[in-house]
């Protein structure tokens, strides 16, 4: 568990962004589609 911490730690701070804005624009995007789309 000594090493687990700092290796969570980085890939919250590091790849947790990343997924956060790839998540985010998709959700966006996804948005965009169903109030461009009639009836969606």
């Amino acid at each position: 568990m000594k090493y687990t911490t700092p290796i969570l730690a980085f890939a919250f701070s590091t790849r947790g962004e990343v997924v956060w804005t790839v998540r985010w624009s998709a959700e966006r995007r996804r948005l965009k589609i169903n109030r461009d789309t009639p009836g969606g």
